[in-house]
């Protein structure tokens, strides 16, 4: 008797912590089913070392997930963790308190020293934390080097080589660009890399922050320079068809040159193209300016809604660690944040952690450097820009947006400078 009464109260005791435990629910964004098995297993870790922590995890692989964080975000109800990206996309919804402070968490475990000043101010907004950087990655061309070699040329290092190599490979019914337009932000990159390398990154930053007048005759002529690779050629024409994933493949069958990408889709590499695939910068188009280069931030971020527990602040310091880091990006090819984690990284994101450490400075993404409700407008007409040329109509139409959301000049109350 007393054997069956001590066993209904050891079940008494498991069903009642099983009932205390905490239950957190994280949102994730994944690119492909590597990262998707590695964060699974992470968080699975991360449960057996906290056994009173439940973890559920909500995961998107599209760009939809951007009006669900904003859902989560103005309804205050949702995840308790969401991935999420830095800069302006941390910085406007902690200026409308729709996001907890972390300062709290860095200073009881000096978590800033962690962190580069890069990384750091990505997710900090007016000298306070509202994220956790977890990676960073960097827009670069991704090429196959025996298809270069076959064809007699190298990645083209100046402008001036790069539409020189349009128009030979057209003439061989090969595109030296391999792009994918359908999702019309694929853009961005664009209008940010030759901004960069043509009229340099404190003119850029002035620019996204509503300081500058679209109408501004340096942005018409990063538009020339950019249809000049329209005009030569560079693209592949049914690049409007294509999602950024699918334009990728291009280059392992040979029908393209090179892809400007941020990730490399590892799930989507035929075994025997693995080994043949190396990267390489935008190239340079004003020869006075330093390298300047485009190296967005991940982190995760608390909702203002969502309760500091101790399972949370146990989840937030987990990923803020060197293993988490380092286990998470490598096979995704991302560079940790966390500095001592940059240790342990693969080719691609050592060769990008290089040309990143020689750059004179860096900015995110047009998305992230700039007003987001503005960012939102501008894939649109930069994508017509590429099919109609016409560099007045599409300074207006930018013109326009800057106004709508920045006010007329000098910029209003949104500018980036007051989200610093």
């Amino acid at each position: 008797m007393r054997s069956i009464i001590a066993l209904v109260l050891i079940c008494f005791s498991v069903l009642s912590q099983s009932a205390r435990a905490e239950r957190l629910q994280i949102a994730m964004k994944v690119y492909d089913g590597a990262e998707r098995q590695v964060f699974s297993e992470l968080m699975y870790e991360f449960r057996q070392q906290h056994p009173g922590v439940e973890i559920d995890i909500v995961f998107s692989a599209g760009d939809a997930y951007h009006q669900q964080i904003n859902d989560w975000l103005e309804g205050q109800s949702g995840p308790d963790l969401m991935f999420w990206y830095g800069g302006s996309r941390i910085k406007y919804p902690a200026k409308l308190g729709q996001l907890k402070k972390l300062d709290s968490i860095y200073q009881q475990h000096q978590l800033a020293q962690n962190f580069s000043a890069f990384t750091r101010d990505a997710v900090s907004y007016k000298g306070q934390y509202y994220g956790v950087p977890i990676a960073y990655y960097h827009w670069a061309f991704y090429y196959r080097p025996s298809q270069f070699a076959k064809q007699q040329l190298s990645p083209p290092a100046t402008w001036a080589e790069f539409l020189q190599q349009c128009r030979v490979l057209r003439t061989r019914g090969i595109d030296l660009v391999a792009l994918g337009s359908k999702q019309h932000w694929i853009t961005h990159a664009w209008f940010d890399y030759i901004n960069l390398r043509l009229n340099g990154i404190d003119f850029y930053r002035n620019l996204l922050a509503g300081k500058i007048t679209y109408s501004d005759q340096r942005v018409k002529d990063a538009l020339a320079t950019w249809y000049q690779a329209i005009d030569a050629g560079c693209f592949n024409s049914n690049h409007e068809k294509l999602g950024y994933e699918r334009a990728f493949p291009r280059i392992y069958h040979g029908l393209s040159m090179m892809n400007l990408i941020g990730i490399r889709p590892k799930d989507r590499l035929p075994s025997s193209v693995g080994d043949d695939l190396a990267i390489a910068r935008f190239p340079q188009i004003n020869p006075a300016l330093p390298w300047y280069e485009l190296t967005p931030v991940d982190a995760f971020i608390v909702p203002n809604y969502a309760k500091m527990s101790a399972g949370l602040n146990a989840l937030l310091l987990y990923i803020s660690s060197d293993s988490f880091q380092q286990r998470f990006n490598y096979s995704i090819s991302k560079v940790p944040a966390a500095l001592k984690a940059q240790q342990h990284v693969g080719s691609f994101a050592r060769q990008s952690e290089i040309f990143v450490s020689e750059a004179a400075d860096r900015i995110q993404f047009l998305d992230r450097d700039s007003n987001p409700l503005f960012a939102e407008q501008v894939p649109d007409i930069l994508h017509a820009f590429m099919k109609h040329g016409d560099i007045n109509k599409t300074t207006s139409e930018l013109e326009a947006a800057r106004r709508r959301y920045f006010g007329a000049l000098p910029a209003g109350d949104l500018q980036l400078e007051s989200l610093k």
